[in-house]
C-alpha cells in the first residue's frame, strides 16, 4: 500500500484545528477520522492540499461539532504529568494514590495495598523513570484483569452453561470484547480502569453472545437471566470511554 503523510491544519473562525494528511492510493474519496489523540484525513493519494482544504470547507459544521465534544472529553480525561509519589492512577473505577520508592531491585516491582506501590531501581533520566514504571504498572494491571476475568469466565459461563475455548486480553481500537463462532473470546484490558461490574457486564455479554450470536430480544432477556439488570453498565461504557484509561503529559 501507497501512503503519504504530512502535518498540516484547517482554519474556521478563530480556531486552528491540526490534522494528519494521509494520501492512500487505496482511498477513492475524502475519510475524516476524529479521536481526542488525532483528527485523520485520508485522501487520494493524485488528491492537491487545495482538493483536500475545499474538501474540508464543505464539512465545516461537522469538524466543529466533533472537534468541540472531543476537546470537551479531554478535558474530563484524567491526566498524569509524572509517575511518582502522589500521582494519581484509574483502577477499577475510581483513582489511586501512586506511591514509589527507591530500592535495590533490577527492575519495577509492582504491588497493590491501599494505593499503587512500586519499588524501582535508579535511573539515568526523569524519561526513563516514568516511562519503566508506566511499563510495569500497565504490566501489573494486565495481570490483576487477567485474574478477575478468569473468574468472571467460570462464573458466568457457569450460569449459562457454556465454557469459552480460549479468552484472549489484549487492547481493542473498537470493542470492550468480541466473541467468534469457535467460542473464542477477547477482552479489552483496559476494563481494568472500569468499575468490577461494567467489566463483569461485558464477559458476561461475550459469554451469551456463545449461545446467540445477535443482539435479539432473547439475547438480551438470557443476559439479564444470568448478569442482572445490565443497562447502567451498558450505558456507562457507551459514554465514559474518556474515563478507561488516561491521557499521560509530556513534560518540556
Amino acid at each position: 500500500m501507497s501512503e503519504q503523510t504530512s502535518a498540516n491544519e484547517i482554519v474556521i473562525g478563530r480556531r486552528h484545528i491540526p490534522y494528519r494528511l494521509v494520501k492512500s492510493a487505496q482511498a477513492n474519496k475524502l475519510k475524516l477520522q476524529m479521536t481526542m489523540d488525532e483528527f485523520q484525513v485520508t485522501a487520494p493519494e493524485q488528491a492537491t492540499l487545495a482538493d483536500v482544504q475545499l474538501a474540508l470547507k464543505k464539512k465545516h459544521k461537522w469538524i466543529i461539532e466533533n472537534y468541540a465534544a472531543l476537546q470537551d472529553l479531554y478535558e474530563k480525561t484524567h491526566k498524569v504529568a509524572r509517575f511518582r509519589t502522589g500521582a494519581k492512577l484509574p483502577y477499577w473505577g475510581r483513582l489511586v494514590k501512586l506511591h514509589t520508592q527507591l530500592a535495590d531491585v533490577q527492575s519495577p516491582i509492582v504491588s497493590y495495598k491501599n494505593g499503587l506501590h512500586v519499588s524501582h531501581p535508579n535511573y539515568a533520566t526523569s524519561e526513563e523513570h516514568d516511562d519503566k514504571i508506566e511499563v510495569a504498572i500497565h504490566d501489573f494491571l494486565k495481570d490483576r484483569f487477567n485474574l478477575e476475568t478468569a473468574k468472571l469466565v467460570r462464573k458466568y459461563g457457569e450460569l449459562l452453561g457454556i465454557g469459552a475455548t480460549s479468552v484472549r486480553v489484549k487492547t481493542m481500537s473498537k470493542r470492550w470484547g468480541s466473541c467468534t463462532h469457535a467460542g473464542c473470546v477477547s477482552l479489552d484490558w483496559r476494563l481494568v480502569y472500569a468499575p468490577k461490574r461494567a467489566a463483569a457486564y461485558v464477559v458476561a455479554h461475550e459469554l451469551a453472545h456463545l449461545k446467540i450470536h445477535d443482539h435479539s430480544d432473547k439475547f438480551w432477556n438470557l443476559l439479564q437471566q444470568v448478569y442482572g439488570d445490565y443497562q447502567k453498565e451498558h450505558t456507562w461504557l457507551a459514554k465514559n470511554e474518556h474515563l478507561l484509561g488516561y491521557k499521560r503529559i509530556k513534560l518540556m
